[in-house]
């Protein structure tokens, strides 16, 4: 089976008329309606979410009735429902309303998402945007396109890769571990500039539609990532766990990092998350160290090889016992490592919350 254009359209159309019937008429009336926090106060869920979810779900059904639904709300409640993500023969991973907290503050930047995976590929998404009444689609291998309310077409394209001192980045920082989030926050200088929009719906059309460079997450649900993904690699992009392996979404951990092409994103990779350096504290040397990984911490080498007996890069198969690693040498083995699948893998980048 092979979902079409004229399939895409049908499913916009879904979520176009729940935006109309359920979202909608509810924006802007918390008072009047029940906010409840899941699992923490950055976590909120409202009737509105509940009730699209149910209703794109049965549209979805009748529609596709051999399908499988897989709700954000509904996994709540069900957590095994997650199970058929990489094997159901056809599966719509749903978010009812992305950008939950901006909905409840009254925020107009908030998206329906849609992703269709067929044993746990991703080959269709579909974000809606309830306010604009617009809808961005991907189909796996046949591009990327925003379709306007009025029955105009828009291809996608990421934006040109450039430096990355003039990167434009979508980074939050807020489900980091630490000290993951202090490092990462400690490099954002290094880009041109940074936002977060609370919103992965408007921050994936953003980044397919050319207006920001990079795409920065570690909280992987797949209601939240799975439609945006495709959206972003059917519109030219390049994408990875923070390992460099690839995006399924089955895939709960791992981080997630999106540019306009694969040297941008190593580019961006390292100005992200490489720690910074501090000043060794000897004067035969007067180098600098950086931070590195061992043993699922992060500990900090403030003298550097000539001033220690031992060898602080056993690992990285670099120094030879008489001069110490370049700066490039040791950046290679905190970025790229042995230790970066293993140890940090497991510590830092295994955080989902």
């Amino acid at each position: 089976m092979k979902l079409s254009h004229a399939d895409a359209l049908d499913i916009g159309a879904i979520l176009a008329e729940v935006g109309r019937s359920e979202i909608m008429p509810r924006f802007r009336r918390v008072r009047e309606i029940e906010v409840r926090t899941k699992t923490s106060a950055f976590d909120v869920v409202t009737e509105a979410d509940e009730l699209a979810e149910q209703a794109i779900s049965a549209a979805l059904l009748r529609a596709f009735p051999n399908a499988v639904v897989i709700g954000e709300e509904g996994t709540a409640r069900d957590p095994a429902a997650l199970d058929q993500v990489g094997t159901a023969e056809l599966a719509f991973i749903i978010d009812p309303i992305d950008g939950t907290r901006n909905f409840t503050s009254s925020l107009p930047l908030f998206g329906t998402m849609v992703a269709a995976t067929m044993r746990g590929e991703i080959v269709l998404g579909a974000i809606h945007d309830p306010v604009s009444n617009d809808t961005a689609f991907a189909l796996r291998g046949e591009g990327a396109w925003l379709a306007m309310p009025d029955g105009r077409r828009h291809d996608l394209k990421v934006a040109p890769a450039v430096l990355v001192k003039q990167m434009d980045a979508i980074v939050g920082v807020n489900f980091l571990p630490e000290p993951l989030r202090t490092i990462v926050a400690g490099n954002l200088s290094r880009l041109g500039g940074s936002a977060w929009l609370r919103c992965a719906a408007h921050e994936y059309r953003m980044a397919a539609s050319g207006h920001c460079h990079l795409l920065f997450y570690n909280k992987l649900m797949p209601w939240d990532h799975a439609a945006g993904w495709l959206l972003h690699r059917e519109a030219g992009g390049y994408s990875a766990h923070f390992d460099g392996s690839p995006y399924r979404p089955v895939n709960l951990t791992g981080g997630l990092l999106c540019a306009p092409d694969e040297a941008s994103w190593h580019a961006a990779r390292e100005a992200i998350l490489m720690p910074s350096s501090t000043t060794c504290g000897s004067s035969r040397c007067g180098g600098y160290e950086p931070h590195w990984f061992s043993d699922s911490t992060v500990k900090q080498l403030v003298r550097c090889r000539p001033c220690e007996s031992r060898d602080p890069y056993p690992a990285a198969g670099v120094g030879n016992g008489t001069r110490r690693p370049s700066i490039v040498q040791q950046s290679a083995f905190v970025v790229m490592g042995p230790c970066f699948r293993t140890s940090v893998s497991t510590r830092f980048w295994g955080a989902t919350d």
